[in-house]
């Protein structure tokens, strides 16, 4: 994957029990005139989580909570996890600012296939 990252929330990625934050350099849009920002190559492999949250969710006191948070979730379904974040959040500070939480589990298409049948 690709991800161009503008501002500054980080973007992490979950394979297991690991969390790795992604941040990037470049201004928000409209804030800077010039190049888009540099690309960030990611492998996705199979079961890894890629998770974004916009600069409300973490709040004023760090993001070690949620790196936390993200790597000790054990479920399987990115609702239940955007749900799990969203509530957390209001614990460390966070929900003062716009607040929103995307949430993409990475499977494989023909393992998804095999759970289809």
């Amino acid at each position: 994957a690709a991800l161009y990252k503008y501002g500054a929330s980080p973007t992490y990625i979950k394979q297991g029990g690991r969390v790795k934050r992604l941040t990037g350099n470049a201004l928000p849009p409209g804030l800077e005139a010039g190049s888009p920002a540099p690309a960030i190559k990611v492998h996705l492999p199979h079961g890894s989580w890629l998770i974004m949250t916009s600069d409300g969710v973490a709040g004023t006191g760090g993001d070690e909570w949620l790196m936390d948070l993200l790597a000790g979730f054990s479920g399987d379904d990115p609702r239940s996890l955007c749900a799990h974040v969203m509530a957390a959040s209001r614990a460390h500070g966070g929900l003062a600012d716009d607040c929103a939480v995307l949430v993409v589990r990475v499977e494989n298409a023909l393992q998804s296939r095999e759970k289809e049948v």
